[in-house]
């Protein structure tokens, strides 16, 4: 049994890790239940005659996550200082380069894309960085003076 001993040492240890795991998420289930029926309480409250099982559940919309937290911004902004003015596109792809992605698939970049733009909008409400109009619908992005 002693050259076993570890190997179900850690059997156990993994066991009871995923055993914690399904607890805390039968737990997490029951509070979302209860948020339904508070919901479905109030819905009725407003709207006695609500039929709550035409109500089709919709999966949550899952981002993947390609940056630590601040990292965009981090990127955006260095993006900016060293290269402006640039348009999106520019800063998009000094972001993936960096991050070493590829350029050339169009999902990614197109993902990627659309990041940058919330990125840059949010630093442009903050006074960070300035827009102008570029051709087309593009911006031309630079940092605030």
């Amino acid at each position: 049994m002693a050259e076993n001993e570890y190997v179900v040492s850690a059997l156990v240890r993994k066991r009871a890790e995923l055993a914690g795991r399904i607890d805390a998420a039968e737990d997490g289930i029951a509070a979302l239940y209860r948020d339904i029926d508070h919901i479905d309480a109030t819905l009725r409250m407003f709207a006695p005659d609500v039929d709550l099982d035409a109500i089709k559940p919709r999966r949550p919309r899952r981002e993947k996550a390609y940056f630590k937290h601040g990292q965009l911004t981090r990127l955006v902004l260095s993006a900016i200082r060293e290269h402006a003015p640039l348009a999106n596109d520019g800063v998009t792809r000094h972001v993936m380069q960096v991050l070493g992605m590829d350029c050339d698939d169009v999902a990614l970049f197109s993902d990627i894309a659309r990041r940058v733009s919330y990125a840059l909008r949010d630093q442009r409400k903050l006074g960070r960085v300035v827009s102008e109009q570029g051709a087309g619908r593009s911006l031309i992005w630079r940092i605030r003076r």
